[in-house]
């Protein structure tokens, strides 16, 4: 596994149009991947379980391969 098959919570906000927080309440009411564990304070993710996440909840041409923005957006609260 490199690096470059990892993602961070922020990334993954950017990339699913919601804040990070939201995607850690997505965790908790387990409607998302579990991170990976790789320090006690650093998590993230494998792009492949993020991606088949994606494609569950908006299908495959809801989203950009490079990393971008996804057509649809989550909603986030905002405070």
């Amino acid at each position: 596994m490199t690096e470059a098959n990892l993602i961070r919570a922020t990334n993954i906000a950017k990339r699913i149009g919601c804040c990070r927080s939201h995607v850690y309440k997505l965790i908790h009411k387990e409607n998302f991947p579990k991170p990976l564990v790789l320090s006690k304070r650093l998590r993230a993710w494998l792009v492949t379980e993020v991606d088949a996440w994606l494609d569950t909840r908006n299908g495959p041409s809801t989203r950009r391969h490079s990393g971008g923005m996804m057509i649809k957006r989550a909603s986030c609260q905002q405070r």
